[in-house]
């Protein structure tokens, strides 16, 4: 049951920042950027965000990162990639 209060909507909150997977890489991930896919523990390892990346066929991009995965291999290998580095590599 929720706690009584106003509705959490565009009224109340005008700069609602949720969005789905799918806008955020469109809309923060275009061709040719650096992106930074793995920084954390195995079991923190951004596969949705990885596989969105590879269905939006972005291309040209650097990621860096302290550890580097699977999601790293199949970026790689659906051609999104044209650069990998250690962390501050992306200059």
């Amino acid at each position: 049951m929720r706690a009584p209060g106003p509705e959490l909507s565009d009224a109340v909150c005008p700069f609602n920042k949720l969005m789905s997977l799918a806008e955020a890489i469109a809309r923060f991930v275009p061709d040719g950027v650096a992106v930074a896919m793995v920084t954390s523990l195995e079991s923190l390892i951004p596969f949705g965000a990885g596989h969105e990346i590879i269905r939006q066929r972005r291309r040209d991009l650097t990621l860096t990162g302290p550890i580097f995965d699977i999601v790293v291999d199949q970026l790689i290998g659906a051609g999104c990639v044209s650069r990998v580095g250690p962390p501050g590599s992306a200059t």
